[in-house]
């Protein structure tokens, strides 16, 4: 794995030092602006090691780096210094216990508009692909909906086609095949070219050829006959990077020689005056590799450049070819006055010239600047199914992580498709589409055991890393169930150590369900599971499906992306905001003893969850004490087994130190609670004024 040495000099008279060493990732294009593809599923299956079939250079890599660019009219996600590897599908299908193909195997491999774009108004002449040694019939198409019956264009034959594609030992695996088109690139749209095939000997072999580095939605595989469980398409990428195909255009338009895309860089907080640091991660997109590359933003009126020259793991000249990402950290030092501080960062440099494709050389960021940084609590939100097999591992991720981390992990089950299923929370399990899949604080997402290593326990990484974030808010959450059940008041506060005038916060709340008994579908029962990691073991043991108790179900969410006006646009630093809603009792809660809420707060700019809390219902958290005193006048004593309040109207509730409710009455003059010995927090509040203040009898 190459590294990237990184400097960053900061001109206007400052200096900002960057992380001296950052692997270079094997990301392929818009790593990280990934979209979902409808009619798509993830294919879970036992990693394989591809059989290579030619070396590529990249090794070789000695600064004659015109060796290594890209002809700009080829529009392709293969990358030739990778090297060309094959695979046969039939035994990886096999190894994962299926053994329902159809007579003829489609493969595809999709290019995102922001590529095809590039080559707006250009004309695909050829299109070049590798077939399975023994092909008999082959169709090529362009797509620009997977699952539309139709094509843009396509071409078919029966073949029999001399292999020339063979292994060092001559085994003949494949043979190149070349077809004519025609198809004019729109560039307004997304494309996906394939080809279906059909062999003399499919029962035994189809092989598949491809390269890296991995693209989203690389490898694309339809090969089950309709009707099976398994029909339809299905993404191999993870296992086998991007489908060999080549398409070669003529006209005005193509790669440029000197292009990168930004794909992201993540908002970064700190105390104010002290050092924070964020990861930038950006696509080489252009012909031409890349050597150097100097990136700009601004940040509170001064400008920072950044100066990135590529090297290998011993320090000598290297190049970023064709689709290759760089991800590295830039570090400065939050300003002096806490707030939000957006930021642009952009390309000044690549290599001697300028960037030429302007669309996407552009991503924001963000820096926050806090005055009494918090702790932050991680936030689990596992997608998950009881019809998927391999989500029983989310299940133990989610036990594992409340075991491990009681009081700064706080875990909810979003179902989906099943009768456990939520509409409220539609709009993230519709945005994922897949399952078991997880969003952390909707920071980072992965597998909610793997992560992104597909190895070990990997998730709690991301736990871990969450909770060293600072956050610039503290929240607490209560709520009281209605006399007869039907509706449930949900309330909040939240304590900033910023300021912001722009609305960029809100808060969401869940109401979550424990002890709900049901059946799983479990595809590690009976597997031999000597592989797997230790905490999975035990499902080997386990039906398929079986009955199982499932908690933190949530029932509702409301909303996902936090309630508009929840919290006022101007924020003040150290002011406490109070927020209550009425909602209906979810239908679907089968006991409200068993339930509890959270309280979400959000960041309208990412979409993040900042910081967060969770208390049982017709509870409150602890969290209470630490409300600063509101506006109103209000006398809050305790004597004589008894709490005094005094105030011209509101509404008194008494919670013991571990937010449990005590007492609610109403005030209009004084009121008088009944209590007995102990210590208490007293809450009052008018409307949007609260105070609370803690006594001890």
């Amino acid at each position: 794995m190459k590294k990237i040495l990184l400097l960053c000099m900061a001109f206007m008279g400052l200096m900002c030092t960057v992380d001296a060493q950052v692997a270079k990732i094997q990301r392929g294009f818009n790593a990280e602006r990934q979209t979902k593809v409808e009619g798509v599923r993830q294919f879970e299956a036992t990693k394989v090691s591809p059989i290579q079939i030619s070396a590529g250079d990249k090794a070789a890599r000695n600064g004659q780096w015109d060796d290594y660019a890209m002809d700009p009219k080829v529009l392709t996600v293969n990358n030739p210094f990778y090297g060309m590897y094959y695979y046969d599908l039939m035994s990886f299908l096999s190894m994962n216990q299926i053994n329902d193909v159809a007579e003829q195997v489609s493969y595809a491999t999709h290019y995102s508009q922001d590529l095809t774009a590039r080559f707006a108004g250009n004309a695909i002449k050829k299109i070049s692909l590798i077939v399975p040694d023994g092909a008999v019939y082959v169709k090529v198409w362009i797509k620009d909906n997977l699952e539309s019956s139709t094509s843009l264009w396509e071409t078919e034959a029966d073949v029999d086609l001399p292999s020339d594609m063979k292994l060092q030992d001559g085994t003949e695996v494949g043979a190149n095949y070349t077809v004519d088109c025609d198809y004019v690139i729109t560039g307004d749209k997304d494309l996906f070219v394939g080809y279906t095939v059909e062999c003399s000997w499919l029962t035994s072999t189809n092989n598949f050829f491809f390269t890296y580095p991995m693209t989203n939605y690389g490898v694309l595989v339809n090969f089950a006959p309709q009707g099976s469980d398994y029909a339809g398409w299905w993404d191999f990428t993870q296992y086998f990077g991007a489908v060999t195909i080549e398409c070669y255009t003529e006209g005005n338009n193509g790669l440029q020689q000197l292009d990168i895309a930004m794909n992201y860089a993540e908002p970064t907080r700190g105390k104010s005056g002290e050092g924070v640091s964020f990861p930038v991660q950006f696509t080489n997109m252009g012909a031409y590799p890349l050597s150097n590359i100097t990136l700009q933003y601004e940040l509170n009126g001064e400008t920072r450049e950044v100066s990135i020259p590529v090297t290998d793991e011993n320090g000598d000249e290297s190049c970023l070819t064709y689709l290759e990402a760089a991800s590295f950290i830039v570090q400065d030092v939050a300003p002096a006055t806490p707030g939000r501080y957006p930021i642009v960062i952009t390309p000044k440099a690549l290599n001697a010239g300028t960037d030429t494709w302007e669309a996407d050389n552009k991503i924001g960021n963000l820096i926050i600047s806090l005055d009494t940084p918090y702790a932050r609590k991680a936030v689990m939100e596992q997608i998950t199914g009881t019809w998927c097999g391999w989500c029983p591992r989310g299940h133990v991720a989610m036990e594992l992580l409340k075991e491990k981390y009681p009081n700064d992990f706080i875990g909810i089950t979003v179902h989906w498709q099943d009768n456990f299923q939520t509409d409220t929370y539609s709009d993230i399990y519709n945005m994922i589409g897949a399952a078991p899949y997880a969003l952390f604080n909707r920071f980072y997402s992965g597998d909610p055991f793997f992560g992104e290593s597909g190895e070990g326990f990997d998730a709690e990484n991301y736990v871990q890393a969450i909770n060293a974030i600072p956050a610039e808010a503290k929240i607490g959450v209560c709520s009281t169930v209605s006399a007869d059940g039907a509706s449930v008041e949900l309330g909040s506060h939240t304590t900033f150590s910023l300021s912001d005038n722009n609305g960029s916060y809100s808060v969401a709340y869940v109401i979550l369900e424990d002890g709900i008994s049901g059946a799983q579908q479990n595809y590690y029962s009976g597997q031999n599971m000597s592989g797997q990691p230790k905490e999975l073991q035990e499902l080997a043991s386990l039906g398929s499906p079986y009955r199982t108790t499932f908690d933190a179900i949530a029932r509702g969410i409301y909303n996902c992306w936090g309630i508009e006006g929840s919290l006022p646009n101007n924020i003040a630093n150290g002011q406490t905001y109070t927020h209550k809603i009425t909602v209906a009792m979810p239908a679907a809660i089968s006991k409200t003893a068993n339930c509890s809420v959270v309280a979400l707060l959000i960041d309208n700019y990412s979409g993040e969850i900042v910081n967060a809390a969770k208390a049982k219902l017709n509870e409150a958290t602890t969290g209470l004490n630490t409300v600063a005193n509101g506006t109103l006048a209000t006398e809050i004593s305790a004597a004589a087994g008894a709490i005094n309040v005094v105030a011209a109207q509101g509404t008194a509730t008494v919670y013991t130190t571990d937010g449990k409710l005590v007492a609610k009455a109403q005030v209009n003059g004084a009121a008088t609670i009944a209590v007995a010995k102990g210590a208490y927090i007293v809450r009052v509040e008018n409307g949007n004024d609260v105070v609370v203040k803690k006594v001890v009898l």
